[in-house]
């Protein structure tokens, strides 16, 4: 066998024997309405902006896939992001969204994780589904 077939058989030995690239996000999330309007309903925000924003958490599917990508759907209307993680813990983990550069942490409480909402001080919370 010549040294270059050695080499790449060795390298995808390598490989092979790597372990799996680990993402707490992966797989399937829906928004958790009674979660997140708990958060809402405990801030300083008017009651008629309280009852708008009430009107829409409960409907996101969010799919996470190859630690880098998200399809969010919200009644059929689906939107595709980008991010990076840039830390993993094991109750949080740090994305930052690309091309804007905006970052977020996504905090674990068992089964769930809340994501602040932009411009809001409020969490929407998902949950594996």
């Amino acid at each position: 066998m010549n040294a270059l077939v050695a080499t790449f058989l060795l390298f995808f030995q390598l490989i092979l024997s790597m372990p799996a690239l680990s993402c707490k996000l992966e797989g399937q999330w829906k928004s958790h309405k009674t979660k997140t309007l708990a958060e809402l309903y405990g801030t300083p925000n008017s009651n008629k902006e309280k009852l708008k924003l009430a009107k829409i958490y409960g409907k996101a599917i969010v799919h996470y896939s190859n630690c880098n990508k998200a399809t969010v759907n919200i009644d059929r209307y689906i939107e595709e992001y980008s991010f990076k993680i840039i830390e993993e813990k094991n109750n949080f983990v740090t994305i930052k969204y690309i091309p804007s550069g905006d970052m977020a942490i996504l905090m674990f409480e068992g089964n769930c994780f809340k994501s602040p909402v932009k411009g809001m001080a409020f969490y929407e919370h998902f949950c594996r589904f």
